[in-house]
């Protein structure tokens, strides 16, 4: 018997409890979630510095590598062995790389670039082997594969865009609106695949994706800054988020509601474009505007 799954689970069912007792109420949710603030820490390990502006990072779903796009072009993959990085693989992408993903047995890597690109590379170890390229007419800010392998979700104006991939080529296959901003920067599946977070200008959101309507099940909202990339934590239950500021907080997703459990701030005014997680939650990877690729250790309080 897992006495401590069994906790978790009442505090979860404590907490949903309140929060639809109090829906009503901004001001009490705010003061609840305001009890959680600073039960997670992160304590930055690593930092690299590139010749440009770190836009996309990712690490492998098996936790052993970690990528880091750059607008200088290059794709940089690294091994992540006792909190350093080894090994170097570099991949030149016209216009810079906007957004990385791993597919979920870490045999491909979608790529997104400054010119509207959308490349899938193989990868194996040592080796980046381009397998397509789909051209566009605008940057690629976001996207991410689906657990199950079936979906690549790629962020568009005030949409989201699913494509089929088959291991040779992608096919469209449906799409579903962002009406809340045109400007989409992050998505991310949860490791059970039935749900995708989406960050915009002015919040980050929870949709059920249930190939049906996709209801939104949790959102924060902000009008005094901007978010900017987001990623779900193995566990299904936290999500890093980064902000225009450069600000990073991890936010504690509980069925129907997003509270924040702990920030960071590693540079004021920079800009923190994308965050990942390893494969066991215990490290954070982060890109910035001011060329800084950053891993932090991830620790609960």
């Amino acid at each position: 018997m897992n006495l401590t799954k069994i906790a978790e689970d009442r505090e979860e069912k404590q907490i949903d409890r309140l929060l639809r007792q109090a829906q009503h109420d901004p001001a009490f949710i705010e003061a609840f979630r305001g009890q959680f603030k600073g039960t997670v820490s992160l304590e930055q390990i690593i930092m690299k510095k590139y010749p440009n502006q770190v836009r996309g990072v990712a690490f492998s779903p098996d936790g052993k590598y970690v990528a880091a796009g750059c607008v200088d072009g290059f794709l940089r993959i690294y091994d992540f062995h006792r909190k350093k990085l080894t090994g170097e693989v570099k991949k030149g992408i016209k216009r810079g790389v906007h957004s990385i993903a791993f597919s979920a047995d870490g045999k491909y890597i979608a790529i997104g670039s400054g010119e509207g690109a959308l490349s899938i590379f193989g990868f194996d170890k040592k080796n980046l082997t381009k397998i397509l390229e789909k051209k566009g007419n605008r940057m690629i800010e976001a996207l991410a594969f689906h657990p199950s392998g079936e979906y690549l979700a790629v962020e568009f104006p005030y949409e989201i865009h699913f494509f089929n991939f088959d291991g040779s080529d992608l096919t469209y296959s449906f799409k579903i609106k962002n009406r809340d901003h045109p400007s989409i920067h992050g998505l991310d599946f949860s490791p059970d695949g039935r749900y995708l977070a989406v960050a915009d200008m002015g919040s980050v959101k929870v949709l059920r994706f249930d190939m049906v309507n996709f209801p939104e099940v949790a959102k924060k909202n902000e009008t005094k800054k901007s978010f900017w990339g987001l990623a779900f934590n193995p566990d299904g239950k936290h999500l890093a988020v980064s902000y225009f500021d450069g600000d990073i907080k991890i936010l504690k997703f509980n069925r129907n509601a997003l509270y924040e459990v702990g920030t960071i701030n590693p540079e004021p005014s920079v800009t923190v474009f994308d965050v990942s997680f390893s494969a066991d939650g215990k490290y954070l990877a982060a890109g910035d505007d001011y060329w800084h690729f950053r891993i932090f250790e991830v620790k609960q309080k």
